[in-house]
């Protein structure tokens, strides 16, 4: 099991999403903007493995918040009725998002918390074709959702 359960929300919550950075959270909303409708859920920030704590005089909330501070945790997932998507966001996604999301399904499936098939899932702005090459080898879905065009931003007056 995760190391808290899991708090999932209205896949149209528009936030807060715990620990992810902004430029993350600003992919993510375009994601959930591109998705509406398809997915029903989301949870954030979700803490899985960790390894426990040598002190043989820790507290049980010490214990869990040694967990928790030693968990590798997944950015968020959502769900439908018949899949979860569990995503790693990333700017610029490389292969270290593959190697990331491979971990977090390999966690999952040993701490048992999904109760419906797993999509591995890289969403990012842009990416590489070596990195789409290799993810779609491994079957892991990438989804591109690069900033939108502001168009030209030199200062006016110029």
């Amino acid at each position: 099991m995760p190391v808290y359960p899991l708090a999932w929300v209205p896949f149209s919550s528009p936030g807060p999403y715990p620990h992810m950075a902004k430029h993350d959270a600003r992919i993510w909303e375009r994601f959930l903007a591109h998705y509406a409708g398809y997915f029903q859920e989301a949870a954030y920030d979700i803490g899985l493995g960790g390894s426990e704590t040598t002190d043989p005089h820790a507290t049980p909330a010490e214990r869990l918040g040694w967990r928790w501070n030693t968990a590798k945790r997944i950015d968020a997932a959502v769900r439908n009725p018949e899949e979860i998507w569990l995503c790693e966001i990333r700017r610029g996604a490389g292969t270290a998002a593959i190697g990331a999301v491979i971990a977090y399904g390999e966690l999952s499936e040993l701490d048992k918390w999904a109760d419906r098939p797993i999509v591995l899932t890289i969403v990012t702005d842009r990416t590489d074709p070596d990195t789409r090459a290799v993810a779609d080898r491994l079957e892991i879905q990438l989804v591109e959702l690069p900033e939108p065009d502001i168009g030209d931003a030199r200062p006016r007056g110029r």
